[in-house]
């Protein structure tokens, strides 16, 4: 789970510090406030919907769907023309991020219910380090030549990380004969 968390933390961070700058270094610097308010407006509902979807589905199924979502939202700013991929990465990265943030939290604790407040900060921790580590990456790539755009796939690498990282994380506590 921390795995995962790590990559999403990473995953989240960098199209949502870049994609202004990459709209400007498109020529579509309107663009770029446009995507922001719509991933403001997307961010909104999220908690509710993806505390309803982990209520309903389970927080594990949810947040592998969550994990898909937001990469599906990092992929269409680098696979989609300039315009209609950073608008869609904007809503999905926007209604997502959020949600996985709630989901790994309380899937956290229902796996170790008496390590609750050591999870979260140990999870936060985490989140901050990667969101931390994302621009440091990205520089590191720019100045060895590698573009914006292309920076964004270390997101979207990091979000397949995550979503691959999830699948082994059991959905519930196992019974320890307690």
């Amino acid at each position: 789970l921390f795995l995962a968390y790590f990559g999403a933390g990473l995953g989240y961070t960098l199209p949502m510090t870049f994609l202004p700058m990459l709209a400007n270094l498109q020529g579509l610097a309107k663009m770029a406030d446009g995507a922001w308010l719509l991933t403001a407006l997307a961010t909104l509902p999220s908690p509710w919907l993806w505390n309803h979807l982990g209520a309903r589905l389970g927080d594990k199924p949810a947040l592998l769907l969550n994990f898909a979502v937001q990469l599906a939202g990092v992929l269409a700013a680098l696979l989609l023309p300039a315009a209609p991929g950073m608008l869609l990465c904007g809503l999905l990265v926007g209604a997502t991020f959020l949600g996985t943030v709630l989901l790994t939290q309380r899937l956290a604790r229902s796996l170790h219910p008496h390590q609750g407040p050591r999870l979260s900060a140990a999870m936060i921790a985490l989140y901050g380090l990667a969101q931390l580590a994302g621009p440091w990456l990205a520089g590191l790539w720019l100045s060895a030549g590698g573009s914006l755009q292309s920076a964004l796939w270390l997101g979207a690498g990091a979000l397949l990380w995550g979503l691959v990282w999830m699948l082994p994380v059991p959905a519930r506590r196992l019974a320890t004969g307690h």
